[in-house]
């Protein structure tokens, strides 16, 4: 029975997985193409706009759902009184909130002497309401491990938007193509959970579910305010101290980087969560999942991010032309602070699973220490400082986060560094090869594709010959899905 139980989680886990990682790449990735045709369209300027208002998108969506989504996914069993309790607070508050942006959006205008600001604010702020109405949705399809439905959601309402956007943009509309493209998409989005989710809101509202809820969710709420802050706090100083421009350079770099992120080990983060959390009163298991976790995604994400940062200036220019130059840095900057993104997903999701949200918010009381250090160095020497900077401050909170998660279960940074190296040695030798390709005197174009070709090849050698473990059993699982969805179509 219990060798039952843990095959199914196995298997469970997995098609989460499969199916996350479909529901970011069809949503996420269909962004990122009609992206590359909208930067060939637009002016760098004009994504830096958008760049802005997504400070005060991302602050005001923390708001709106306060870490009750959180809370609903890591509870064990919920109602429908806790449901609909969360659904209404949404609602409410993302309405005060519109009110708060509308008022505020002629001086957040005037602070950035970008008039056009006033309008987008206004316009783009309509897209908090109209996400507060499906955040219970996606948290239910979250706690059954459900991400094919929403990697459905997400391939329709990324085609819609995108289409719009594109329109627009042939059409000479300019900045609004990105604005109306956003409405579109989360519009779509919203009504299409609607539409699949079994779930629908009743007039219901219970003091008490809204207070055992927010004693954990009001923690994850200020530490997802310091972790957005973090995030986005990039987006104000450089809109402010720099330019629109260079602004939408930075934002450019950012989305080929968060492709990774977000697609894989994102992926990841958003699965595990759930999966981890029916396993928190079982440390020994907890533990070897969590170990599992850390290998696989940096297994995928370290070679994926290195191959990128060698080849930024193919990529970029391959794809959305010479104009955009300056975000070549700070692309291979950002890829390689962003090789310590497991290791914050995984020490992360201790400290969520075990219910420390005072842990969580006293680890990102230090982290926005660490950020404001980075933007006076961004403010005094530039961009590229700022993300050079950034680099050594997220390892160096990478380092503290462990330590309080390496107590709670017995996983230190030690170990699971060592967990990690066959990988890291593996595929480092791959990377210095492809390294030596990028130096050749020849066409950028030929350098990647001869870079892939041998990495491949270097890289089946590896992983067959040596047969690391998370390696045969990602292969085994993938082989074992297909087989079973072309017997079940048969």
């Amino acid at each position: 029975m219990l060798f039952l139980k843990l095959t199914t989680l196995k298997e469970n886990t997995f098609k989460g997985i499969f199916w996350s990682f479909i529901d970011v790449i069809s949503g996420g990735g269909i962004s990122f193409i009609i992206g590359i045709f909208l930067a060939r369209l637009l002016a760098p300027s004009d994504f830096g706009l958008i760049g802005i208002v997504t400070v005060f998108l991302a602050f005001s969506n923390i708001f709106v759902d306060s870490g009750f989504s959180t809370g609903l996914i890591r509870k064990k069993q919920c109602n429908n009184t806790e449901y609909n309790t969360v659904f209404w607070f949404n609602i409410a508050i993302s309405l005060l909130i519109y009110i708060l942006i509308f008022l505020f959006a002629s001086p957040c205008a005037s602070f950035f002497n970008e008039i056009q600001l006033k309008s987008i604010i206004r316009v783009l702020g309509f897209a908090i309401i109209i996400d507060s109405f499906s955040i219970v949705q996606r948290a239910v399809f979250i706690r059954q491990i459900n991400f094919k439905i929403q990697a459905i959601i997400s391939l329709i309402s990324s085609l819609g938007g995108g289409i719009i956007g594109l329109s627009l943009a042939f059409h000479g509309f300019g900045v609004w193509s990105l604005v109306l493209q956003i409405i579109t998409r989360q519009s779509l989005q919203s009504c299409l959970l609607w539409y699949f989710s079994m779930w629908s809101p009743s007039l219901n509202f219970s003091l008490k579910a809204f207070h055992e809820l927010f004693n954990f969710g009001s923690k994850i709420l200020l530490s997802n305010i310091i972790i957005t802050l973090q995030n986005n706090i990039y987006y104000f100083i450089i809109g402010k101290f720099f330019s629109s421009s260079v602004l939408g350079y930075y934002t450019r770099a950012e989305q080929f980087n968060s492709i990774v992120t977000n697609s894989l080990t994102g992926t990841m983060d958003r699965v595990f969560f759930p999966v981890l959390a029916t396993l928190q009163d079982n440390e020994e298991r907890l533990k070897n999942a969590l170990k599992r976790t850390l290998i696989s995604s940096f297994f995928i994400s370290y070679l994926i991010l290195m191959v990128m940062a060698i080849y930024a200036k193919s990529i970029i220019y391959f794809l959305i032309g010479p104009k955009w130059n300056q975000s070549v840095i700070y692309l291979q900057l950002f890829c390689i602070g962003s090789i310590f993104y497991p290791f914050n997903v995984v020490n992360a999701n201790i400290l969520k699973i075990k219910g420390r949200s005072d842990l969580i918010l006293k680890l990102q009381v230090i982290k926005i220490i660490l950020t404001i250090t980075n933007l006076i160095i961004g403010i005094l020497w530039g961009i590229s400082a700022l993300l050079l900077s950034r680099i050594f401050t997220t390892l160096f909170a990478t380092i503290i986060n462990s330590l309080y998660s390496g107590k709670l279960i017995g996983y230190q940074i030690m170990q699971q560094l060592k967990d990690i190296f066959p990988y890291f040695r593996s595929e480092s030798i791959i990377l210095l090869v492809m390294f030596g390709f990028s130096l050749m005197p020849i066409n950028s174009t030929v350098k990647l594709f001869l870079g892939i070709i041998s990495g491949a090849i270097l890289f089946y050698y590896f992983f067959e010959t040596k047969r690391h473990y998370e390696y045969i059993e990602i292969k085994s699982m993938i082989y074992k899905f297909i087989k079973r969805n072309n017997q079940e179509e048969l």
